[in-house]
């Protein structure tokens, strides 16, 4: 539903404003996850919060990549694609750590965080490819 919502969001306002809403509502929702722990619906629907980002994710790094790279963006976006795969790997062993040593919560307030320099890098973007 992400990937279908986003996308759409896209095709009707360009790339910028949805992407920069999208990892604003990463953010608050990676900061109140931890405490949807209360009841199994609200952390179910959390859980369906986040993933609905990373679909928009999904959607919006091809698009982005182009508008960075011009004609250059497919073969840039293969490299991203790829770096998804190493960064899950590397992500999940460094999170493995840190919920051990500072909890879950700790692993969650680091997302946000990356999601608001996310933010903050997308907000002065300005695409201008040399082709």
């Amino acid at each position: 539903m992400g990937r279908l919502f986003w996308g759409s969001l896209t095709d009707k306002f360009g790339y910028k404003g949805p992407y920069l809403a999208m990892v604003a509502f990463q953010t608050l929702m990676n900061i109140i996850y931890p405490y949807s722990t209360g009841s199994k619906t609200t952390f179910a629907l959390g859980t369906c919060a986040i993933f609905f980002c990373l679909g928009g994710n999904l959607v919006l790094a091809p698009i982005i990549s182009n508008a960075a790279f011009g004609k250059f963006g497919g073969a840039v976006y293969s490299y991203l694609f790829s770096a998804f795969g190493v960064a899950s790997i590397i992500g999940g062993i460094i999170t493995k750590k840190m919920i051990v040593k500072l909890g879950w919560d700790a692993v969650f307030r680091a997302m946000a965080a990356m999601s608001i320099f996310s933010f903050a890098l997308a907000s002065v973007f300005k695409p201008n490819p040399k082709e």
